[in-house]
């Protein structure tokens, strides 16, 4: 009786170690393939996180265009305000010769004295309309 004991424990034992052996030797080829799958895992991490900040770029990179086009849109109108006015000074400089000849005639007939002083208080005005802007 003792000796069947003791077979069926030596026994026991053998297939223990056999499927100990196995285990170790299994858990051994998976430990490459799950230090493989962490590896895999921080660079997808690290690829997220490049991503995001990828993202973050794009977004400030819009932003900054859309500030751009509303700064050129703004030029834009003012240049067509300038063209514009360049546009109406060109159209009175035809009348230029006309309107300094008018003024000559208008000095010679109401005479130097009374001219300079018409002249002072059109200045005058036209200077503190320039002020006013």
């Amino acid at each position: 009786m003792y000796n069947s004991y003791t077979s069926g424990l030596n026994e026991f034992k053998n297939r223990d170690l056999i499927l100990k052996s196995s285990f170790v030797e299994a858990f051994s080829s998976q430990q490459g393939n799950i230090n493989e799958m962490w590896n895999c895992l921080e660079k997808l991490a690290a690829l997220g996180k490049s991503i995001e900040n990828v993202s973050k770029a794009i977004e400030q990179y819009n932003k900054l265009n859309s500030d751009v086009l509303s700064f050129l849109e703004e030029v834009i109108k003012e240049l067509e305000k300038v063209i514009k006015k360049l546009e109406s000074m060109e159209a009175l400089s035809i009348y230029k010769d006309v309107i300094s000849d008018f003024f000559v005639d208008v000095r010679t007939g109401v005479g130097a004295g009374v001219w300079d002083k018409a002249e002072s208080a059109i200045n005058k005005k036209a200077q503190i309309r320039k002020s006013k802007f």
